[in-house]
Order: C-alpha cells, then sequence, then structure tokens
C-alpha cells in the first residue's frame, strides 16, 4: 500500500533536482509513490528525471506538452496520486531522511487529516540553513505536540505560519471530499489551498521539528524576480477573504486575516521591480479601499507601523509613491521625488513641468519647447510611433500651445484624454474628447502620449485609468 504520494513539480531546477530526489528516495518510510509533474523546460530536468526513475520504480514522470505553471502542475499531480496521504516538494528543495516517517507516524497516532513540520530555510549563496524564526519556529504552545487540534484552538496564530503545502501531508481521501486544489493560472496558489484545507480539517498534528529545508529566493525563482507575476498576489488575498466567507470562518478570524494581507499585500508593493509598482500600486488601492481599516484602530493584532502605511495608501495615494525615494527629502522636493517615482515605475521618457519649474503660462511653455527643438522631439515620436493609434492625456494648457505650434500631422491621433471631458465634447479644437474611464479600455495597440503639467495627473491616471484594468495596458511615452 502506498502511503504518501509525493507530488514535485518540476520546472528550470536542473542545479538542484538531484539532491531533492535523493532526499525523497532515501527516506526511511519506504512506501512511497513519487510523482515528478515535469513543465518543458530550457534545462536538462527531464534528463534528470529519467536517470533517477531508471534507478526506482517509484518514480512516475508526468511529462506535460506545455508550461502551464505550478498550480496545473500541482493539481495533476493530486489526480493521479493513489496513496493515503499526499505532499508537495519543490524541485529545488530538500528533505530530513525521515520526514515522512515522521509525519506519517504523527498523523495516523491522532487520526489527523493534515500533519505538518517547521521548516529549515537555506542560503542560496553559502548553502547554510538560516534562522529565519517565521519557517523555522512554531508559534504554537508545546500543548499542541502531543495531542490533535483544529484551526478554531489555534485561530490567533493560524493567519501567521507558513502557508505552504511542502511542509503538510494531507490524507487524500480529505481533500478529494472537499474538492480542494490549487486556483489555476494564478500565482501565490497556497494561499487558498492552505486555508480552504486548514479550515476544513477537523484534526490537524504538529511535529516540531524542521524537516523540510527550503531554498529562500534562489535566482529565477519567482520571489527574487521580483516581476509582473506579484500582482497576482493581490487577487490571491482576496479570493482567500471570500474562501473564509463561504466557510463561514471570516468574522472569526477577520482581524488576523486582515492584519496578514496588509502586511503581504503591502511587503509585495515594497520589493516588486520599479517598472510594475505603478500596475502594483493602482490595483492594490483599488483592493485595500474596500477594508474597513478604521475598525481595527485599537487592534493589537496589527503592527502599528504597518497600520499607519494602509491609512496612508487608503487615504492618501500618493503617500505610498513617496516611500519609493528618500524620505528625508519629501518635504522639501515633493514634487521632484513624485517624478523620479515616475521616470523608474512607467518608464516615461519626459520632463514634467511641476511647481520647481515655475513653468505655468502659455507663454513660458512655448519660450522653453522651442528652446529644447522640441519639433525634433515630436518627429522622433511619431518615427517610432506613427503607425499606432494615439491618444493624448492631458487636454490642458500644455498640449493646447503643442496642438497650435507644432506639426503633429505624423501621429494617428484619435482622441485627447482629459477628466475634464465629458460624454461627447471636446476640449481641443479638432481633437475628439475622450472620458477619464475611457482610459480603462485603451490595450496594448495603443500609445498613450502624455502631455500634462503636474505629476500629480499622471498618478490620477494610474489610479483611475489604464492600470485599474486588467487588460494589457498601452504602450506610454512622454511628449516633453
Amino acid at each position: 500500500m502506498v502511503k504518501i504520494s509525493v507530488i514535485i513539480p518540476v520546472y528550470n531546477v536542473g542545479k538542484y533536482l538531484r539532491k531533492c530526489l535523493e532526499s525523497i528516495c532515501s527516506q526511511t518510510l519506504a512506501d512511497l509513490e513519487i510523482i515528478p509533474v515535469y513543465d518543458p523546460s530550457p534545462d536538462n530536468s527531464l534528463e534528470i528525471l529519467k536517470e533517477w526513475a531508471d534507478k526506482d520504480s517509484r518514480i512516475k514522470i508526468i511529462v506535460k506538452d506545455k508550461k502551464e505553471g505550478l498550480s496545473i502542475a500541482k493539481n495533476r499531480g493530486m489526480e493521479a496520486a493513489v496513496g493515503e496521504y499526499i505532499t508537495f516538494v519543490d524541485g529545488d528543495d530538500y528533505i530530513e531522511p525521515a520526514m515522512y516517517e515522521k509525519l506519517y507516524n504523527k498523523a495516523k497516532q491522532l487520526d489527523a487529516e493534515i500533519a505538518f513540520c517547521t521548516i529549515g530555510t537555506v542560503n542560496e549563496k553559502t548553502g547554510k540553513l538560516n534562522e529565519d524564526k517565521h519557517y523555522c519556529d512554531s508559534p504554537l504552545d508545546k500543548k499542541y505536540d502531543d495531542k490533535a487540534f483544529s484551526w478554531r484552538e489555534i485561530k490567533e496564530h493560524l493567519c501567521f505560519m507558513p502557508v505552504s503545502s511542502w511542509n503538510k501531508i494531507y490524507k487524500r481521501e480529505f481533500i478529494e471530499k472537499n474538492r480542494i486544489i490549487f486556483p489555476e493560472n494564478m500565482t501565490f496558489e497556497e494561499n487558498p489551498f492552505y486555508f480552504k484545507a486548514m479550515i476544513l480539517a477537523s484534526r490537524l498534528a504538529l511535529v516540531r521539528e524542521r524537516l523540510y529545508h527550503y531554498h529562500l529566493q534562489r535566482t529565477g525563482s519567482l520571489l527574487n524576480t521580483r516581476g509582473v507575476k506579484f500582482i497576482d498576489n493581490i487577487e490571491v488575498m482576496e479570493k482567500t477573504a471570500d474562501i473564509l466567507k463561504e466557510l463561514n470562518a471570516f468574522d472569526e478570524l477577520k482581524e488576523f486575516y486582515t492584519a496578514y494581507r496588509l502586511g503581504h499585500v503591502i511587503h509585495f508593493f515594497n520589493i516588486i521591480r520599479p517598472e510594475f509598482k505603478a500596475k502594483y500600486y493602482a490595483q492594490m488601492h483599488e483592493s485595500l479601499k474596500k477594508i474597513e481599516l478604521e475598525a481595527y484602530r485599537n487592534s493589537p493584532v496589527f503592527d502599528p507601523e504597518l497600520y499607519k502605511k494602509a491609512l496612508k495608501l487608503i487615504k492618501y495615494p500618493s503617500y505610498f509613491l513617496y516611500q519609493l525615494t528618500n524620505p528625508l527629502s519629501i518635504r522639501k522636493y515633493p514634487d521632484r521625488l513624485e517624478l523620479r517615482f515616475l521616470d523608474r515605475a512607467i518608464n516615461i521618457p519626459c520632463v514634467l513641468f511641476d511647481r520647481y519649474r515655475n513653468i505655468s503660462t502659455a507663454e513660458e511653455i512655448e519660450a522653453y519647447l522651442n528652446r529644447i527643438n522640441f519639433q525634433q522631439k515630436i518627429d522622433m515620436l511619431a518615427k517610432k510611433y506613427g503607425d499606432k493609434r494615439v491618444v493624448i492625456y492631458g487636454g490642458g494648457l500644455l498640449f493646447s500651445v503643442i496642438a497650435r505650434n507644432y506639426d503633429l500631422s505624423g501621429f494617428n491621433i484619435i482622441a485627447v484624454a482629459d477628466k475634464k471631458v465629458k460624454e461627447g465634447s471636446d476640449l481641443i479644437e479638432g481633437y475628439p474628447g475622450l472620458e477619464f474611464k475611457g482610459l480603462k479600455e485603451l490595450t496594448e495597440e495603443y500609445v498613450l502620449l502624455i502631455a500634462v503639467l503636474r505629476s500629480k495627473s499622471i498618478i490620477d491616471m494610474l489610479k483611475y485609468g489604464i492600470y485599474s484594468s486588467h487588460k494589457k495596458p498601452p504602450v506610454i511615452a512622454g511628449f516633453v
């Protein structure tokens, strides 16, 4: 009888895979089924899997036709599993020799649907184990070491323990009966799976030992790339809240889960790469506006600094934009700092006429544009974007000066978007007006040319315009 089915999503982890497989195949609990699920990779991962499958008949490789991500790989593995319990291992991690024996024995002893251990984190550069308290130490009282318990008994800790699936074994019958799967086509898939499983399990069991070793922020991993997929985290947090509500657990966990959600979402905003911060910011702001933060003002669960940041984010949207720069200079040069954010976050190759430039009249703008040989800049932009549909963002003083004094025939300008545009109205003669909400409908087929005097206008665009849509946004460029 197969006691545990071990599911291993494999993509581009050849550097680590042999050590991972060796640690699984040499487990003191031999009654295992080992199911690597291979997404086509540019490295030698498949060759390594076949090499080990030739040596160990317990390895049953699932080879997928195309790369579809961790969630689908894990779900495919669960569909194929026949073990009494199922578990997961990332292909770049490794486990202690007695991990599954200890977890299985504890689960059987206490008749638990889920048994879990603590985690050791591995320094990618040195290979040594870190002392990361979040992973390495369980916050649970030692009275839980020898008894089964439910989520309600540990609810003050449930939202702050690792949500990972790989330090746990799950009774397969329990998973299948409750139709617990990973949400597909989405990163951060562990959160919904963790909360649904932990809430529905009537008996949980803890092994207070670091039996799983996790490569924290390895090169090429999702966390280390800090890319656009971080934005999925915002939607995942909302979906997880919906799951808690469906399971009638949200009211009991609301305070803890909201603190966890805030910390998670704001942390990823802090570390996402600059070119994706604008889109992340807009979606984060819209998501967190739905939380009634005032209700938690005196909550001991919330970190005071985190709570203050969240309040400022919701009430004063430009606050977090300022945090991207030197906070000591904010009061002295707020506009300049905002400009630096915009340059980094959405790569606008432009100069904004902010207050510190002392340019505010049509005459001053015209003099400045003439001084920088502005027609040459227009011709360069037209050469680059002349074959695309162009929407001007900004129907105020700057574009009125540009439209009056310069040749724009090289562009296919279809509209001028501005907050002042009402349905059917035009701000600039000869150019159709586009209501602000129309920015949400623009896709990557369009070019949005910025023509505004204040960086605050860009922030408004980010908050309520193109980046509040889930579509692929248009190319953004600057007139000046």
